[in-house]
């Protein structure tokens, strides 16, 4: 992981070539039902790494015959080489430069980034998505077939420019996106998609402060062109706001959005203190990020306790979060959550986790119409509890865990018109036992648990057993796993089925080095209910079903 001066590079060695290699054969079988899957798939696997007097190639390759939503083979391959404080893209890559901006989309390009000393440096370019034609043939959607969204080619880049190091640093970043008109033949039909620009501008920081005061934050503004076909405003219209065009062709669609969080954390030996505040306009998007929730504006504050030299610790959160920040929603929607975690272990025997969470979300009128319906209104309040004791017992022979789960769920809807339709009450519960033998490597870990939910039509009770066992042989050569689970599910006390599913597995390395190794995964599922049905919105019926993998693992 750490490289050598380049005046002692020759002390090092020259060339060196290691990774690993996967082959996989997948199978599926099913009947009573329709299939989800193809009957047979393979995918090729590799990481393979190169090291030349200290600077690395780590590659990444992938293939697969899986039919993806656009129609051909689904393969991915890159290598980001590096050596001290350079390093190099290549292939599909995927960079962040701060969550509102380059925030891991993957591209296919080329892309840098330096950090000598106090200069943080990066920049990547390349194709951030496909494109992709329509379907124009008659064929419909199926298990085994999904028609191609259509999309542009999209291409981008991104650079970013800031001072410091991990603890203390400044950085600004540039993001540029754009699609390609041409990159299709025609403008999708059925599917309301348009080519669109965007570029976005932001900042991340960090500043720690007497060591123990950390202050972060990331914010960032984007203009996002909707549709760049759409007729632009004249010169004359832009006034003040005519410097745009030094980032983004503007036009009647273009959007200027807002997103931006910010924190400040006080740590201590014994104890911490974090607030933060968080606010993201609605429909923010950055062509660098894949999904973020927009029209939001949130303030959380949370602190952890140690105490007993760490054998009691104790951390809460509470936030309160709303949307419809820029007033254009009839109502307003508002949520409060609260939770608290504790973990008690006063000796190496027993121990016990305790987690307790609020989450209310209310409605009230925003002021845009007058005489709301309180029926269409909401104010809901979800409380859940679980408590989980645990008891150990080691010894040089064996380990002996008994541990239990109980937990309790409450959902309550407080208004008046429709509460009798969204109550909700349910109980988790199970105990489990887990047991290893260190002469032999056997472990057996059977459970049993019971859930109970009481919703407004009716009572759903859910009974089932489990056990896992897995044992080495030829001196720990060959992996073995065996787990069988059985379910029995109620309702109303009358008996609505059983799933049973059994899973097994086999590995074993050829040579004794490890490095050449197989194995095999049998996995068999069977749902019975008790009375088949069909509908036009669903179909309940009993199925069995069979999956298998082969695989050969090659580690270099």
């Amino acid at each position: 992981m750490f490289s050598q001066d380049l005046e002692n590079i020759n002390t090092k060695k020259a060339f060196s070539f290691s990774g690993g290699l996967s082959l996989n054969a997948n199978f599926y079988g099913v009947s009573g039902t329709d299939q989800r899957r193809s009957p047979f798939s393979y995918s090729i696997s590799g990481s393979p790494t190169i090291s030349l007097y200290g600077i690395t190639f780590p590659f990444t390759i992938y293939y697969s015959d899986e039919q993806s939503s656009f129609s051909q083979p689904f393969n991915r391959y890159g290598v980001s080489p590096y050596y001290k404080w350079a390093k190099l893209h290549l292939g599909y890559r995927n960079v962040n430069f701060s969550p509102y901006t380059l925030a891991g989309h993957t591209f296919l390009g080329v892309g840098l980034e330096l950090n000598p000393g106090l200069l943080r440096f990066g920049a990547v370019y390349g194709r951030f998505q496909e494109a992709i034609a329509e379907d124009s043939t008659l064929l419909l959607d199926s298990s085994l077939y999904r028609r191609p969204i259509p999309a542009y080619k999209r291409m981008g880049y991104s650079v970013k420019l800031g001072i410091g190091n991990k603890k203390n640093y400044f950085d600004l970043i540039y993001f540029k996106g754009i699609d390609d008109t041409t990159s299709i033949p025609y403008k999708p039909v059925e599917y309301n998609i348009s080519p669109a620009e965007n570029a976005v501008v932001g900042i991340s920081s960090k500043f720690t402060i007497f060591k123990a005061l950390t202050w972060k934050t990331d914010v960032a503004v984007s203009l996002y062109t909707m549709d760049i076909t759409v007729q632009g405003p004249d010169e004359d219209d832009l006034g003040q706001l005519d410097f745009l065009k030094m980032l983004i062709s503007p036009n009647f669609s273009t959007q200027l959005l807002t997103a931006g969080e910010s924190s400040l954390m006080f740590k201590q030996r014994t104890y911490s203190l974090q607030a933060k505040y968080k606010r993201v306009d609605p429909d923010y998007k950055s062509m660098g990020m894949y999904y973020i929730q927009g029209d939001v504006e949130q303030y959380t504050f949370g602190t952890t306790l140690l105490l007993f030299k760490n054998k009691w610790i104790t951390s809460g959160t509470l936030g309160f979060q709303h949307d419809n920040i820029d007033g254009k929603k009839a109502m307003r929607t508002g949520r409060t959550i609260g939770s608290c975690n504790m973990s008690i272990n006063p000796n190496q025997k027993f121990g016990v986790n305790i987690q307790y969470s609020n989450y209310g979300i209310s409605q009230k009128s925003s002021g845009l119409i007058e005489n709301v319906s309180d029926s269409l209104t909401i104010h809901q309040i979800s409380q859940n509890i679980s408590v989980m004791p645990r008891l150990s017992f080691i010894n040089e022979k064996s380990t002996s865990i008994y541990s239990m789960h109980l937990g309790y769920q409450e959902l309550k809807n407080k208004n008046i018109l429709n509460n009798m339709t969204s109550d909700m009450i349910s109980i988790i519960s199970s105990l489990s036992y887990s047991f290893m033998s260190m002469e032999s490597n056997l472990s057996i870990s059977p459970s049993v648990f019971y859930n109970y939910t009481e919703i407004v039509n009716g009572i759903l009770q859910n009974i089932g057993v489990s056990l896992n066992i897995t044992k080495p042989f030829f001196e720990n050569r060959m992996q073995d796993a065996l787990s069988v689970s059985y379910n029995k599910n109620y309702f109303d006390n009358a008996s609505n089925g059983y799933t049973l599913n059994i899973n097994g597995t086999a590995q074993m390395s050829i040579t004794k080095n490890l490095k050449h190794n197989i194995a095999l995964n049998v996995s068999w599922l069977h749902n019975h209910v008790s009375k088949e049905m069909s509908t036009e919105l669903a179909e309940t019926r009993s199925f069995s079903e069979t999956m298998a993998t082969i695989s050969y693992n090659y580690t270099f």
